[in-house]
């Protein structure tokens, strides 16, 4: 899936080289349908290298003057030429738009998801890579070179010898957002789908005994994914996400917020006072209040590692809380703030009623909810 929708001047390129069908779908209505190869797998390959190049540029604030070019070589057959080559693949290349690119052959498979460097003298123009794809024998193969001292993309459909289109990366086709934008975001989702039982996303299976569900916090990353993706007309947010560390519960990319961020990562945690043990209500299982601490620990220094993973400038633990008691972890509150991770805990009240109770008590202290956001 695009994060962003394409742009006039990509578009365009793409029914040049006769795939825009396929990249459109059902919407490409009106717009010419060229015949693909046989293969397929250009349409995603395309998108693939100009997402890429994209996220590269935004990493750097835009071209970089002087950086020499790098090409990205559609591989039909990834592990064969792997093996031909005598290269590595590069773990969470994807992930890495800070990758040093300037230069290089790739190849990959469609959709990045494996992608290897070619051992060949440094490209320092686009001659140098077309010498380059002979000597690895990629002459005829489909093809995109990245010129980041322009930000542009050279589609090249039939290799060396076919026609070529010239692509402008876009980049500032999106509204940047603040940190605190991203916490409003994040409390209106609270409160429309978490705050109380009468939320959609069904978090308990007895919210008068607080026991919620066993998978409550896979559940909570992949609707919060989808809200954040939604309120930001894109699809800037993803969940699961790779890291040599583990996955990230949420990564939002840099292009969608402000540049002195970057990409934010945000771990979640469900904090419980009772555990389902089985099926029903009646079997649960108690959880001590340490345990909770150790837990919320973790994902203090969970976002620490994904921080680093992925060159994020903005870090959050998100405390879901089902637990009995509304209360902070003051040991879990000083280690984030000793790592620069930003906590913020989210009760979960068991009933309307108990929401209702607590506004009025804030209102009557002069203070807020916990997590919640003016």
């Amino acid at each position: 899936m695009r994060r962003r929708p394409l742009t006039p001047a990509f578009e365009e390129a793409l029914v040049d080289v006769g795939i825009v069908a396929e990249v459109r779908g059902s919407a490409s209505v009106g717009v010419p349908v060229l015949p693909s190869s046989d293969e397929g797998g250009e349409a995603a390959f395309f998108l693939a290298a100009y997402f890429y190049a994209q996220a590269w540029l935004i990493d750097k604030g835009g071209p970089v003057a002087g950086s020499p070019p790098c090409v990205f070589v559609l591989s039909r057959a990834i592990r064969q030429d792997i093996v031909r080559l005598g290269v590595q693949p590069i773990d969470y290349f994807k992930a890495l738009p800070a990758h040093d690119v300037c230069g290089n052959v790739y190849v990959a498979t469609e959709d990045f998801t494996v992608v290897a460097k070619a051992s060949h003298p440094v490209c320092n123009s686009p001659a140098a890579i077309g010498a380059a794809l002979r000597v690895l024998e990629f002459a005829s193969s489909l093809h995109v070179v990245f010129q980041p001292d322009r930000g542009e993309l050279i589609l090249c459909r039939l290799g060396l010898c076919g026609p070529t289109s010239l692509v402008k990366v876009e980049l500032d086709s999106v509204e940047r957002i603040q940190a605190i934008d991203l916490e409003r975001l994040v409390w209106r989702f609270h409160r429309e789908f978490t705050q109380t039982p009468s939320g959609t996303l069904m978090p308990w299976i007895s919210s008068g005994k607080n026991v919620p569900i066993q998978q409550l916090e896979l559940r909570i990353s992949s609707m919060l994914c989808w809200y954040l993706n939604s309120k930001l007309s894109g699809e800037y947010v993803s969940t699961e996400h790779h890291t040599p560390h583990g996955r990230l519960d949420i990564k939002v990319a840099a292009d969608v917020m402000v540049p002195e961020i970057g990409h934010c990562a945000i771990e979640l945690k469900v904090l419980r006072s009772r555990l389902p043990s089985g099926t029903t209500a009646k079997n649960y299982t108690t959880v001590t209040l340490q345990e909770m601490v150790d837990h919320a620990t973790e994902g203090v220094m969970q976002a620490v590692n994904y921080r680093e993973d992925i060159g994020a400038g903005l870090a959050y633990l998100y405390c879901f809380d089902t637990r009995i008691d509304d209360a902070d972890q003051a040991d879990v509150i000083a280690l984030a703030a000793a790592n620069d991770v930003q906590v913020r805990r989210l009760f979960m009240y068991n009933s309307p009623e108990a929401h209702r109770k607590a506004m009025l008590a804030a209102q009557r202290a002069g203070t807020l909810l916990s997590g919640q956001v003016d």
